[in-house]
């Protein structure tokens, strides 16, 4: 590259940078606030706080990231105590001219929201890399076959249908009646502290300790399962037991069966067995304890257990109404046999 063609492309750059563009926007936009154009005003310090806070992003991108990171930490933080500043009603901004001091206001609050809402796509990010490096070096449950016998091992809390119902209505129910109970009490502080921080108060100081006990629970109640498809033609039927002591939890032929949905993908992760005669069973897999190393869900039926159960009267629903490729598989007779 030659001397002019250098001399061209640094010009290109200094032209391009947001932080020329930001500081013409400022130099522009002051003389029109508090004036008939003082809307133009408004939306070219809008601009100019964007233009810096984008500006500081891409020159943090250009760090090692781990500096990078610290400084978006320290960037948001100060940004935050400047938001602060320009807002409150300290009387310090009566030393400034009362259109610069309209702009260092409306610049703020784009400035703030660009390098807040940056550094949440970074943490977010990391995180969810992270998550999907650790996804997939999990072991997942998987069918096993055993001639016409298929086997599926996996932890499990073991629930009646109206256990699980009941235990649904009653989480609902408090944890209603703790917020609204928390609301109500703490009326005047929550007023104050506006929406966005009453969600996370509700949120971490409601929701998250009431998750940790219920997770306390289901682990406590934590048992090892197999359940058992047998699908020769002779004996079809499901079975689940616990493991090793081999109790049995349910069984039922194929066709003694309502519906059967294995959810592997929907919240909460669950395998539920609805009979014709009788008490459900739900066993939820995704609170459950497990290994370090063992996925949060379970495989998928196989195609050829799909079939077979199929042709004995549990017939699977189109996809498009079992939702996120969860498999749940209906009765095709109107009642169980006689």
């Amino acid at each position: 590259m030659t001397t002019k063609q250098r001399a061209r492309e640094a010009a290109r750059q200094v032209l391009l940078h947001p932080l020329l563009w930001g500081a013409l926007c400022i130099v522009v936009a002051v003389p029109l606030l508090g004036t008939a154009h003082d809307f133009w005003g408004f939306l070219l310090c809008l601009f100019a706080g964007w233009s810096a806070a984008h500006a500081l992003v891409r020159w943090l991108h250009t760090m090692p990231r781990t500096l990078s990171v610290a400084l978006h930490l320290a960037a948001s933080v100060g940004v935050g105590v400047l938001l602060f500043a320009t807002l409150a009603d300290d009387g310090w901004r009566g030393m400034l001219p009362p259109a610069i001091a309209a702009a260092l206001g409306f610049t703020a609050v784009p400035a703030a929201g660009w390098i807040w809402l940056t550094l949440v796509g970074r943490v977010s990010g990391a995180v969810a890399a992270a998550s999907r490096r650790r996804a997939a070096a999990l072991v997942v449950p998987q069918w096993e076959r055993v001639g016409d016998v298929w086997n599926l091992r996996l932890p499990v809390v073991a629930l009646r249908s109206p256990v699980y119902i009941a235990t649904v209505a009653t989480i609902a129910v408090l944890g209603a009646g703790l917020v609204v109970t928390v609301t109500v009490v703490f009326d005047d502080i929550l007023v104050r502290v506006g929406p966005l921080l009453m969600l996370l108060v509700l949120g971490w100081g409601v929701a998250a300790p009431a998750y940790l006990v219920l997770r306390a629970i289901a682990h406590h109640r934590t048992a090892d399962v197999v359940i058992t498809v047998d699908g020769s033609r002779d004996s079809q039927t499901v079975r689940v037991a616990r493991s090793p002591e081999a109790e049995v939890l349910f069984e039922a032929p194929v066709g003694g069966i309502r519906s059967l949905q294995l959810s592997a993908r929907t919240s909460p992760v669950r395998i539920v067995i609805r009979p014709f005669h009788g008490s459900g069973l739900v066993l939820l897999v995704g609170l459950a304890r497990r290994r370090p190393d063992a996925a949060p869900t379970f495989a998928l039926p196989p195609a050829h257990l799909i079939d077979r159960l199929g042709s004995a009267g549990l017939v699977r629903r189109p996809p498009h109404r079992s939702g996120n490729g969860d498999v749940v598989l209906e009765s095709t007779g109107g009642a169980a046999p006689g």
